[in-house]
């Protein structure tokens, strides 16, 4: 049994809850320990018997006298530095880093990506932080050849590349729950909206082109439209799915669907839908798998790097360039999908995350 120190993105996001439950039934023999401020959204993993809360912060465990084995960040996202605020984050993971090193503990960040540094004269910043991070890493995975492309670089021989975790979700047996079969019940458009911050004029031209295919798609004989919050914790996209609904003409045919903690109950409305406008990364994963005709619009590098890992060469507009185009274009769905075939040997190819992490622990 190893004792682990485990910080992941902790905030109802269904991608990331999905990742961790799947982590937690992977591996019952360890005991994982996580600190968060927020007993709110601890609740979601309390039936989980080797997932235990701290009560204080990871820097005074890993300085104290508790004795860990390793410090795992579990995520997508966790070694981005497409801004000031990322950039602050990568230095805190420094610091523990380095004294995580100090006493002895492994350090090791899973199922992540990595996005482009700005072009700025301060890019040199970002670099060398970057560099200190991954040296500081005794194990890295990845999960888009973008990412493993930049980071082996400085990280040879510690760092791994597999499709998204979430490929490999397995229902039952890796969450917890059921999970159900993609049965679309007519003609259903789901929309995967996020939330993105600015000015109010700025804001409604955004999500204006989402409610007008909307109001389209119903126009064409579409029987209902799903707009749903991934996230609904800080990174909240319930603001989004309330502006987007805000602006619909035919209220009465749409859904809004928050994910609240209940993977089952908000992978079961998902797979009702015929079709879906995919803005967040795991609305796309989730589509894949599913085998639902989709369109992505790129809001963030990682989306892109998945779709040019799978070979797609579709339509992807960027979220930001959706005001100025036809909204009907969110609804022509390119006839991409995944075979049966491919989506097995993805899942396959994703427990590698984990499989990784498993000979790693096995040898300390």
């Amino acid at each position: 049994m190893k004792r682990i120190l485990l910080k992941f993105y902790l905030d109802v996001n269904l991608g990331d809850d999905v990742m961790i439950a799947m982590l937690l039934r992977r591996f019952p023999e360890h005991q994982f320990f996580i600190y968060t401020k927020s007993t709110l959204n601890y609740g979601i993993f309390e039936q989980y018997p080797n997932l235990f809360l701290l009560r204080r912060g990871y820097l005074k465990e890993l300085c104290g006298k508790t004795k860990y084995d390793a410090y795992l960040v579990l995520g997508g996202s966790v070694l981005d530095y497409n801004r000031w605020i990322g950039l602050l984050y990568q230095i805190k993971e420094i610091i523990l880093c380095v004294c995580a090193r100090i006493k002895g503990v492994k350090t090791m960040v899973i199922g992540a990506n990595t996005t482009q540094f700005p072009d700025r004269w301060y890019a040199f910043l970002y670099r060398f932080v970057f560099f200190l991070r991954i040296r500081l890493l005794h194990l890295i995975t990845v999960r888009d050849r973008f990412s493993y492309r930049r980071i082996s670089k400085y990280g040879e021989g510690k760092t791994h590349c597999f499709p998204d975790i979430v490929f490999g979700y397995g229902g039952q047996k890796d969450a917890g729950t059921d999970g159900p079969a993609h049965a679309p019940s007519g003609q259903v458009l789901g929309i995967s909206v996020f939330f993105h911050s600015g000015s109010s004029r700025r804001e409604a031209s955004v999500y204006r082109p989402f409610a007008q295919a909307a109001d389209l798609f119903l126009a064409r004989g579409g029987e209902k439209v799903l707009l749903t919050a991934f996230d609904t914790g800080r990174s909240n996209d319930s603001y989004a799915v309330l502006q987007v609904y805000r602006m619909i003409a035919e209220k009465d045919r749409v859904e809004l669907v928050f994910y609240n903690g209940d993977i089952a109950a908000f992978l079961q409305k998902l797979h009702t839908c015929s079709r879906f406008i995919c803005v967040r990364f795991h609305a796309l994963v989730l589509a894949l798998m599913a085998q639902i005709p989709f369109m992505p619009v790129i809001y963030a590098n990682k989306c892109r790097n998945l779709l040019d890992d799978l070979g797609y060469t579709g339509p992807a507009p960027n979220l930001l360039d959706l005001p100025a185009a036809d909204p009907a274009q969110l609804l022509r769905m390119d006839p991409f999908l995944l075979g049966d075939e491919a989506l097995k040997e993805a899942a396959e190819k994703s427990r590698g995350h984990f499989d990784v992490l498993e000979a790693y622990l096995n040898g300390l």
